[in-house]
């Protein structure tokens, strides 16, 4: 089912999953006491239990759609196929697109820590909920980075599919800015709205 505008659900107080609040906290360590780290500071030993699970999203230049820098192992299985160098959000619905592409312009112009929560159906008919995190990256030659990370739920069961079919976006938000960090520019979506982090949400390990 393609959803319409206005049918996800914001989530000010949505929590990481367990994996997710992993690579935040690598993430915020690598950071130091800047709005975010440089791609040459990122420390695979740190990442190494959740390389399979981690993307890098680049945007070449304004205006152009995000894509597939660099895609682990889980998630090129999880496309059934490979999707380095692809559009990011080539195959999902339009509104779905539009809405992640809003929120990664938050993530890499404000320096803010996005977290949605996902529903994928595979050609099977297998529904499949995911978590996904994106942080940013100081831009490398003009060019706008997001690490990120993409983790189903360990409830999945085995997956018979030969592709994604759809994507739905079921809840969306920004995290609380680190302590000390300052973002580099206006939040281009919630500008005037205070998130908080608040105990709960979804395992994902």
């Amino acid at each position: 089912m393609q959803l319409t505008e206005g049918s996800y659900t914001p989530d000010p107080g949505a929590e990481p999953g367990a994996a997710a609040a992993r690579l935040l906290a690598a993430w915020t360590g690598m950071r130091g006491n800047r709005p975010a780290p440089h791609r040459h500071d990122l420390d695979l030993r740190q990442l190494k239990t959740l390389l399979p699970q981690l993307f890098i999203a680049e945007r070449i230049a304004p205006g152009q759609p995000f894509s597939w820098r660099l895609a682990g192992t889980a998630i090129c299985q999880l496309y059934r196929r490979e999707v380095t160098g692809t559009g990011f959000l080539a195959d999902w619905p339009a509104f779905e697109r539009g809405l992640i592409e809003r929120f990664l312009r938050g993530v890499t112009h404000a320096q803010r820590q996005a977290l949605f929560r996902l529903r994928l159906r595979t050609d099977r008919g297998q529904l499949i909920q995911a978590e996904m995190i994106a942080l940013p990256l100081i831009p490398r030659s003009g060019r706008m980075q997001v690490l990120g990370g993409l983790f189903i739920a360990e409830s999945t069961p085995a997956l018979v599919h030969t592709a994604i079919a759809d994507v739905e976006v079921v809840t969306a938000s920004f995290l609380k800015p680190p302590e000390g960090a300052t973002a580099l520019s206006a939040d281009p979506l919630q500008a005037r709205r205070k998130f908080h982090v608040i105990a709960g949400g979804l395992d994902l390990s």
